[in-house]
C-alpha cells in the first residue's frame, strides 16, 4: 500500500483512492473552486476544517460508502496538522490520477493517428486494394 492513511476521529482509518466519481464529487461540491489558487494559509481556519469536512466526505463516497455531509464533518479530525496531512494526501493521489488519465489519453492519440492514414472500409479516395488500381 504506498498511500497514507487519514485517522478519523471515530478511530478508523481512511486510504486515499481517487477515481472520476472523486472528480465528479469535487466539482458538485465545489471543493475545486474554493482552492482554486489558494493554499492553506491562505484559508481561515473554518474553511479549513469545512474543506477537510468536504473532502472526507468526497473521498468515503467515492471508496463506496453512503454517508452524508454531516456524518463526515463529524469523522473530520480538527488538529491542524491532521487537516494538512488530508490535503496534501489528497493532492498527491489527485496528481496521480491526472498523470495517469494524461498519460492514457496521449497513447490513445497516437493509436488514431496512425488508424487514421486508413479507410475504415480499406479504400482510399475511392480505389480498392483488391483491383489492383493502387
Amino acid at each position: 500500500m504506498k498511500s497514507k492513511l487519514i485517522k478519523l476521529t471515530d478511530g478508523s482509518k481512511l486510504e486515499v483512492k481517487v477515481n472520476f466519481y472523486t472528480l465528479y464529487l469535487v466539482k458538485m461540491n465545489r471543493i475545486d473552486k474554493k482552492l482554486d489558487g489558494r493554499t492553506e494559509e491562505d484559508l481561515t481556519e473554518e474553511e479549513n476544517v469545512e474543506l477537510a469536512g468536504k473532502l472526507i466526505y468526497v473521498i468515503l463516497r467515492s471508496n463506496g460508502l453512503k454517508v452524508d455531509e454531516e456524518e463526515a464533518m463529524m469523522l473530520t479530525p480538527m488538529d491542524a496538522d491532521s487537516i494538512r496531512e488530508i490535503f496534501e494526501e489528497f493532492e498527491k493521489r489527485l496528481n496521480e490520477y491526472k498523470k495517469k488519465n494524461r498519460r492514457r489519453s496521449l497513447l490513445l492519440r497516437g493509436r488514431r493517428s496512425q488508424r487514421g492514414n486508413r479507410h475504415r472500409l480499406g479504400r482510399i479516395h475511392g480505389v480498392c486494394k483488391k483491383d489492383g488500381n493502387e
